[in-house]
């Protein structure tokens, strides 16, 4: 009875592993960003709240695990994401979400005086470019984005 156990164990695992072939992540949409607000100024960068429209195409949940993301205005690195907090978006679906993080400057000269010319405009193009990790279940998939978005204040 044991060994009969063991080679079902086996033949389970060894299904697993080779239809783990045939899943994949697919990119999740992300829409344009609304209601971006400066929470708070603190020593090593600035805190941030926005809402963001996401729509998970694929049939299970996805969650947003690593971010590395460097954030330019004008030309001029003004810092990084990193790490925000687990994200989990339901399958097939789509909502508004609001996610916090903390954008570390990356220099406090070129990147602080750009970033106070940005606040005295009503909008600012601002590029993003990095990497997100994404993970389903045993399954995980980093997409790289290198994107210009119009924020309003």
């Amino acid at each position: 009875m044991t060994l009969l156990r063991v080679f079902f164990l086996i033949s389970l695992t060894g299904s697993v592993l080779l239809s783990s072939g045939c899943t994949r992540i697919e990119e999740v949409e992300v829409g344009d960003i609304k209601n971006f607000e400066l929470i708070r100024f603190t020593g090593s960068g600035i805190e941030f709240e926005m809402d963001v429209p996401v729509e998970n195409p694929n049939r299970y949940r996805v969650r947003v695990t690593e971010a590395d993301l460097d954030i330019f205005y004008d030309g001029i690195n003004l810092g990084n994401i990193a790490n925000p907090r687990n994200i989990a978006i339901p399958g097939r679906s789509s909502g508004v979400y609001s996610l916090t993080g903390t954008l570390y400057l990356e220099s406090l000269t070129g990147g602080s005086s750009s970033l106070m010319s940005i606040f005295f405009q009503k909008s600012a193009d601002i590029e993003i470019k990095g990497s997100l990790k994404m993970r389903a279940f045993l399954y995980s998939r980093t997409f790289y984005v290198s994107e210009t978005i119009r924020i309003d204040f």
